[in-house]
């Protein structure tokens, strides 16, 4: 009876359907000739799979790059720049083939034949709606800013932006006021930072040109044969602006010197301060600077008034403040920490001292640190604080160890001429040459004669 069922069983399992899962790229699926960045439909069918879709474009055997992922299954097209990917815009040629494949699944097709990406300027036969239209053209380079209606200031960097394809070549930058050139930057002195099919060139407005809103970029390629402009005006001001470049973030070290940078338009001397990002008491690192060379070399850590006592928390964010010394404009930079490195005295650890001894000042600097150190004695005093008595050694190499004659006794027929009062309590402090708020302090001693 058993063996009757197992039968019955199995010849039902063999009767059901068998479902394939597939999906089939149906276009482009020919030997057809795309103009690059037309725009074009990759279209596919599947069956009896779900899911997302990823599209990559392949030339012969090689992956160009992925043209778009996570696309739901039941959409069935995608509408494709022609070329672009996640690397850029592919070499016009042949033998290029679309791959679509469902997204954690290994299920894919191929086109079944290989088609073309037409280059240059290509007349886009697609884009025409209505038979009898002027077709239009693919222009290989487009300005993206300015593009019209943009406020651009002098002395400060403003990023022309454009995209092309790779066979625009270098690019030169024109400046047009109304429909005068007033500025034109040839391909040798032009670096642009090409990412993708997007390019970029710094340009800082030179203050020989006149404040208005007639102005637009053109871009022409070395010969001058592509080209595009702005599709609109923007405009050059004057307006005072000060705008501070560095630092731009992260962490600067107390003793380190570092530049504040910024660019100024229209402002007369600076005053230059720190600030807690939180807001807070701010402190005058220089006061009436320049505004060229548009820098100042900081210690970090040291104030234009001296008698400043600054030990910044952990974790705490300040910003540097550029201001007119009159007061306005002003210009902030990107919030950063200040890291304070430490100094702990090994020896002397505390005990007696005896003048005329031999010791070894002994400490250790923490990570960061550099420059050289100062070593200081401190004395205490009846009310229970400490007052610097004697300056040991200034501006010596951290070397972690220095050798110190405790004060010898009197010979016979000396004087004692500021002589370390004995039976008091003393402790060494050993502190950075350049910045005195990076410091360390030994424990405190008795000093016996």
């Amino acid at each position: 009876m058993k063996k009757m069922m197992l039968i019955a069983l199995l010849a039902v399992f063999v009767s059901l359907p068998v479902f394939s899962q597939t999906i089939r790229v149906t276009q482009p699926n020919a030997p057809e000739n795309w103009p690059i960045r037309a725009s074009r439909s990759i279209t596919w069918e599947y069956s009896g799979v779900s899911g997302n879709v990823k599209l990559l474009l392949f030339r012969g055997e090689t992956e160009v790059g992925i043209i778009a992922t996570n696309l739901p299954m039941a959409v069935r097209t995608y509408s494709w720049q022609v070329g672009q990917t996640d690397r850029g815009y592919a070499t016009p040629g042949s033998n290029y083939k679309i791959k679509a494949k469902v997204m954690g699944q290994p299920i894919a097709d191929f086109s079944d034949r290989p088609f073309t990406i037409s280059g240059g300027v290509t007349m886009d036969l697609g884009a025409m709606e209505v038979r009898g239209k002027r077709p239009s053209f693919q222009a290989p380079v487009k300005v993206l800013y300015p593009n019209g209606g943009e406020s651009l200031q002098k002395a400060v960097v403003n990023e022309i932006r454009w995209e092309s394809t790779d066979s625009f070549g270098t690019p030169r930058i024109i400046i047009k006021r109304g429909s005068s050139v007033v500025k034109t930057y040839e391909p040798t002195g032009v670096f642009a930072i090409r990412r993708g099919n997007q390019s970029t060139w710094s340009w800082v407005i030179p203050v020989d040109l006149g404040a208005g809103n007639d102005y637009r970029i053109r871009l022409e390629n070395s010969v001058g044969r592509l080209s595009d402009e702005s599709d609109g005006n923007f405009s050059i001001t004057e307006d005072p602006l000060i705008v501070v470049n560095q630092p731009r973030g992260g962490s600067w070290t107390m003793g380190d010197r570092r530049h504040i940078e910024w660019r100024a338009s229209g402002a007369g001397n600076l005053d230059l301060l720190l600030e807690p990002a939180a807001g807070g008491r701010g402190y005058m690192i220089k006061s009436n600077v320049p505004p060229a060379p548009s820098r100042f070399f900081w210690t970090i850590g040291n104030f234009e008034y001296d008698n400043i006592s600054f030990i910044p928390p952990r974790g705490v964010k300040y910003k540097i403040i550029v201001r007119d010394h009159s007061g306005s404009p002003s210009g902030e930079s990107a919030e950063f920490e200040i890291y304070r490195p430490s100094i702990t005295i090994l020896e002397p650890s505390g005990g007696t001292v005896h003048r005329g001894d031999d010791k070894t000042i002994r400490w250790r600097t923490g990570a960061g640190f550099v420059g050289n150190v100062d070593i200081e004695l401190y004395l205490g005093t009846p009310d229970g604080s400490f007052r610097r008595f004697d300056q040991l050694y200034t501006d010596i190499r951290d070397m972690g160890s220095a050798s110190w004659h405790v004060y010898p006794p009197l010979r016979g027929g000396e004087a004692e001429i500021d002589a370390p009062p004995a039976d008091r309590h003393y402790f060494i402090r050993v502190k950075s040459s350049r910045c005195p708020m990076v410091f360390g302090d030994g424990a405190a001693f008795m000093l016996h004669k």
